[in-house]
């Protein structure tokens, strides 16, 4: 089997749900040692399916080594959604006040408890993205699941402490469930991307500067840029030269930027797990 570099396709069996043949075709790259990656991406009726993704790997001679992945099996599910978007929206942001209002009273101190959830602190919540899956539930957990037509709704702080992903049913507007982009550093929040206003240290200026922790983290993002560079021909994290703002920052952090950029791994379970692991790998 060679890599052919065309569109991917997986004919299923309408009886049993099983792939019957994968023709691999479609969205190609080739690593910097010769090496080509496939990534086939799985759709019902036209709708992608959350999570519904296999990777094929060739050699340098276009010979299959490995494929790995998940396909979802067994879909019966109406794609015509019957909620507007603009419902499944309004449902999502309300959905993140109230999980932010659950963390806060979980932290709180008991002579704290009956102090008002001040709402008005969410008033810039946004719709940054939102698309239309097939999503399956228990699926990132491991546990068997309903299938839904679902809307997958981001929502963004202006911030940049707050980014969930939330999944409503494109027909009956229930919350099926709610992925955290961003977590808290120990309680505290994600001071955005540009914090501060005026930076300690940019590239060029004097190094090393007054400050010793200073000092480390500037060499460790510089070194984890060579890194991205070295091993891999990569450009920065994301493959194409973003700029690497630190704040208190490692190696290990910058992984998880790589990992956003590349296969996305989920905040949960398994995936989870995967996402913590990978950056920390020798």
């Amino acid at each position: 089997m060679l890599d052919t570099g065309g569109a991917a396709k997986i004919r299923v069996d309408a009886t049993t749900g099983h792939a019957r043949f994968v023709e691999l075709s479609g969205r190609s790259m080739r690593d910097h040692n010769g090496k080509s990656h496939t990534v086939l991406a799985q759709s019902y009726e036209g709708v992608p399916v959350f999570g519904g993704e296999l990777r094929a790997h060739f050699n340098r001679d276009g010979e299959l080594t490995v494929a790995n992945g998940m396909f979802v099996a067994g879909l019966k599910v109406n794609t015509t959604p019957t909620l507007a978007a603009d419902v499944a929206e309004g449902r999502a942001i309300r959905a993140v006040i109230l999980e932010e209002a659950r963390k806060i009273h979980a932290s709180r101190r008991a002579d704290d408890l009956f102090s008002t959830f001040d709402e008005s602190r969410y008033s810039d919540l946004n719709v940054y993205a939102r698309d239309l899956l097939i999503f399956r539930e228990g699926l990132v957990r491991g546990t068997p699941g309903a299938d839904h037509l679902a809307y997958r709704v981001e929502v963004r702080d202006a911030r940049g402490s707050i980014r969930e992903f939330v999944f409503v049913d494109a027909h009956s507007g229930k919350v099926i469930d709610q992925i955290t982009g961003i977590y808290d550093a120990e309680g505290q929040p994600h001071p955005g991307p540009n914090y501060p206003a005026t930076p300690f240290w940019v590239e060029g200026q004097a190094l090393p500067t007054t400050d010793v922790e200073a000092d480390n983290m500037i060499y460790a993002s510089g070194e984890t840029y060579d890194l991205f560079a070295m091993a891999f021909g990569r450009d920065s994290f994301d493959g194409l030269g973003a700029r690497m703002d630190a704040i208190f920052n490692r190696g290990h952090e910058w992984g998880h930027a790589y990992t956003q950029y590349t296969n996305n791994l989920n905040y949960q379970w398994q995936s989870g797990a995967l996402s913590e692991s990978l950056p920390s790998q020798p």
